[in-house]
């Protein structure tokens, strides 16, 4: 694989990422990412059928769940972080840190593929227009383009 889609690949999951936490802390409920905000702009730009809307949200709710218990994972191994003095057990939790991310990422990647499949052909592209502007907007450094008080 080129250099150039190697970086390409790592940006788009950077940015999957970002948009998941994003969705988890910035949006209240039973658990973390049940808010609308981003959902609502997805569903809203997309303009999803009532069929697709019921299909998405059985997607979402499968992904946080599958996710929910990797972050309290990662804030646990975190508090365990800030509070050691030792290097190794440092490194340790750090390596375990970044496979859980990692999983995350790859959860969240699976995620967005699956709720493009419900999409039609012109959804699929709006979409793609969608991430392209989030990747720009990101890349210019002002973080998620849903971030409150934005």
């Amino acid at each position: 694989m080129s250099k150039k889609a190697l970086t390409i690949g790592l940006i788009v999951m950077v940015i999957i990422n970002i948009i998941l936490i994003a969705m988890m802390v910035f949006h209240s409920g039973r658990h973390y990412g049940r808010g609308n905000g981003p959902s609502r702009m997805l569903k809203h730009h997309l303009d999803f059928t009532e069929l697709q809307e019921e299909q998405f949200e059985l997607l979402r709710t499968k992904h946080f769940d599958a996710v929910e218990p990797k972050m309290k994972m990662i804030g646990n191994l975190k508090r365990q972080l800030i509070n050691t003095l030792d290097h190794s057990i440092a490194q340790k939790l750090t390596e375990q840190i970044g496979q859980l991310e990692g999983e995350i990422d790859l959860l969240t990647f699976e995620h967005f593929t699956a709720v493009r499949e419900i999409c039609t052909e012109e959804q699929q592209a709006k979409m793609d227009e969608m991430k392209q502007r989030m990747v720009k907007h990101i890349i210019e450094g002002h973080g998620p383009p849903f971030r409150r008080g934005r």
